[in-house]
């Protein structure tokens, strides 16, 4: 079973994700912040981490430096949810080394399309350059 590493703060939409991944057939694994998804990460293996970027404790840029820092963290499919629309923000994210962005608000859809383990690296856009795939998301290449 395809393993999903969540880090979300808001109880409501963390539980949310969590509703729509389980229906989808992932194993999830909730965490409130970037800290409790970090300490989490090398126990779960995880095949994809979702993670918000304003959260407490740890912001999602720190989760993301400090996975891909690890061995194990170089390869595994990083998404951001966020709130966070500013071109500064995505720039920053990419730099970081994450694989796909999705805005929040966001539908079912766009979520479920975006897990897909191998997804999260392909992009649509046909220059691969922060080239966006819909109004509500960016896609970039490795």
């Amino acid at each position: 079973m395809t393993k999903i590493l969540l880090a979300e703060d808001d109880a409501l939409i963390r539980d949310v994700i969590y509703n729509i991944l389980a229906l989808e057939g992932y194993e999830v694994f909730p965490t409130e912040n970037g800290q409790q998804a970090l300490d989490m990460f090398v126990s779960v293996k995880p095949d994809l981490i979702i993670s918000d970027i304003m959260m407490p404790v740890m912001v999602g840029f720190e989760l993301i430096e400090e996975v891909r820092a690890l061995p194990l963290g170089v390869t595994i499919p990083f998404l951001f949810l966020s709130a966070r629309t500013e071109r500064g923000d995505v720039k920053r994210a990419r730099a970081l080394g994450v694989d796909d962005y999705l805005f929040k608000p966001f539908s079912f859809d766009e979520l479920a399309k975006k897990t897909q383990v191998g997804q999260a690296r392909l992009c649509l856009s046909p220059k691969g350059d922060l080239g966006s795939t819909k109004k509500s998301t960016y896609c970039f290449v490795k």
